[in-house]
């Protein structure tokens, strides 16, 4: 699993618990210790932080370094995901992509350049941090197959430091 612009690791050290391994990626460099601390402070072994520029780090080479991914989520800045980031993440062909916005144009923008490849199984919108006007968008999306009906769906439950409950598909 990978966690694309993962901050200080909130959403990957909680995945952490139900995945094999799970990279986390970010260009702030102090949100990166932050995110390593927070594995050591929880005793989580099975995370690794990166920090770099998403477009340049998150490439085959690193793939080919962590694992292929099945599931990706990302939770870009507002701006969305560059180009090399949607190119790469069509690359790697994850199973599913869980992609959190706090920008639907930008969301939709990124969407549009993966509709080939992957659908929309749910998108929720939610309230944030107890103020009306701050919303985040989950998009859930999964794959393409030849035969799209033949899938398991589950809920999985992220949460957020303010509290927020985000479900989504895994």
């Amino acid at each position: 699993m990978y966690d694309l612009y993962t901050g200080a690791g909130t959403i990957a050290l909680f995945m952490a618990r139900q995945a094999k391994h799970v990279t986390g990626i970010e260009y702030v460099p102090e949100a990166i210790s932050d995110a390593r601390e927070n594995a050591r402070f929880n005793g989580i072994e099975n995370a690794t932080f990166i920090h770099g520029d998403m477009a340049k780090v998150f490439n085959r080479e690193l793939i080919a370094t962590h694992g292929h991914p099945d599931i990706v989520i990302v939770d870009p800045p507002r701006a969305g995901m560059h180009p090399d980031v949607v190119k790469q993440l069509l690359d790697s062909s994850p199973e599913r992509i869980v992609y959190v916005s706090c920008n639907p144009a930008t969301q939709a923008r990124d969407l549009k350049l993966m509709k080939e490849t992957y659908r929309i199984l749910k998108y929720n919108p939610l309230t944030c941090f107890h103020k009306p006007i701050m919303w985040k968008i989950l998009c859930c999306w999964k794959r393409n197959q030849t035969n799209a009906s033949n899938f398991s769906e589950r809920t999985l439950i992220f949460t957020s430091r303010a509290g927020s409950i985000i479900s989504a598909c895994s």
